[in-house]
């Protein structure tokens, strides 16, 4: 009497086509909006801190004002103590370099954080930037792999680069950083 039996037995039921693309096409969308969140967040993270605290640099201005009795180059060479109250600057990118080992081909990659209670110290490096890089590099260069290897060898590392960058500065008469960090160091 009715045809309609016969047509919805003649038509195929979809076997989740729609299904699968539907859920294809929001997969895709997560991932991609994961990708996206996940760069910008590398992105923000890669900023200096100095820049990311450039609000609360009016008030380090203010501080360093009130200091009467630090001396013209700051206080203290070379050493990472006393950080909280300072400011630090990346220098990017890493370097990257031959050490002096005539065992093997070995190099050393480290990053570099510059530590400075003046503002004013951590201009200076940004702006002298390629002596400061220069010098870090010789220095880096002639390095050995051994030297490096104990927790010493790496302190004395910081010291010599803080000092070399303090020969930058000290040419350019500028205030001295308090020292380095090194924020990641690996060698083969």
């Amino acid at each position: 009497m009715s045809t309609a039996p016969a047509e919805a037995a003649a038509a195929p039921a979809p076997k989740g086509g729609a299904l699968k693309l539907i859920l294809a096409v929001v997969i895709a969308a997560g991932a991609a909006g994961g990708g996206a969140v996940f760069y910008m967040n590398k992105k923000a993270a890669a900023k200096p801190a100095t820049e990311q605290g450039e609000a609360a640099g009016d008030e380090h201005a203010a501080d360093e004002h009130e200091e009467t009795n630090a001396d013209e180059h700051g206080e203290g060479h070379g050493d990472a103590k006393g950080a909280a109250s300072s400011d630090f600057a990346l220098l990017a990118p890493q370097f990257v370099v031959n050490l002096n080992d005539e065992e093997a081909m070995r190099f050393l990659q480290v990053e570099v954080q510059v530590i400075a209670k003046k503002t004013a110290a951590l201009d200076a490096v940004r702006i002298n930037d390629p002596l400061v890089r220069n010098r870090l590099m010789l220095l880096f260069s002639s390095q050995t792999y051994h030297a490096l290897l104990t927790r010493e060898g790496k302190e004395k590392l910081q010291a010599d680069a803080a000092a070399e960058i303090n020969k930058v500065l000290d040419e350019q008469k500028k205030p001295h950083i308090n020292g380095v960090v090194f924020t990641n160091l690996v060698m083969q």
